[in-house]
């Protein structure tokens, strides 16, 4: 999404934010992602499962984001995990992530 904060106020909520984030059930990790040079940001999630996921994009703190005047273009995309590949790579594969 692009944003319309200046680069240190983004942050400052984005740290604000997090402990929220932390809490989402099911949610075994984010990734908080800036491109400063382009006002852009974004987030990788990684659920324990589908139903997890789908709770929180029906959840009021997805709702508030999705609703921040300050944020645009935002999208979100779903994708599975190539768990071998990722075992390969150091990710942390699905069934050793827990929460």
């Amino acid at each position: 999404f692009n944003y319309s904060l200046t680069e240190s106020q983004l942050l400052a909520t984005a740290e604000q934010l997090a402990p929220n984030f932390s809490a989402i059930p099911g949610c075994l990790e984010k990734t908080w992602l800036i491109d400063a040079a382009t006002n852009t940001a974004g987030g990788v999630y990684k659920f324990r499962d589908e139903a997890s996921l789908r709770a929180y994009l029906a959840s009021p703190l997805w709702k508030g984001v999705e609703s921040t005047p300050q944020f645009t273009n935002l999208t979100t995309r779903v994708f599975g995990v190539m768990e071998a590949a990722t075992r390969v790579t150091h990710g942390t594969p699905a069934e050793l992530a827990t929460r």
